[in-house]
């Protein structure tokens, strides 16, 4: 239970860092959409 205490500051880090990571994805989808659309 300690060590999942201790975790859990770290598991919200890579929560923040796999969230930034799932929009810049998402981000590149839409451009890449949006320039395929343009031809």
């Amino acid at each position: 239970l300690v060590s999942l205490l201790v975790n859990q500051g770290t598991a919200s880090e890579n929560q923040r860092l796999f969230n930034n990571a799932v929009i810049r994805v998402q981000h590149l989808h839409q451009l890449a959409a949006k320039m395929i659309n343009d031809f």
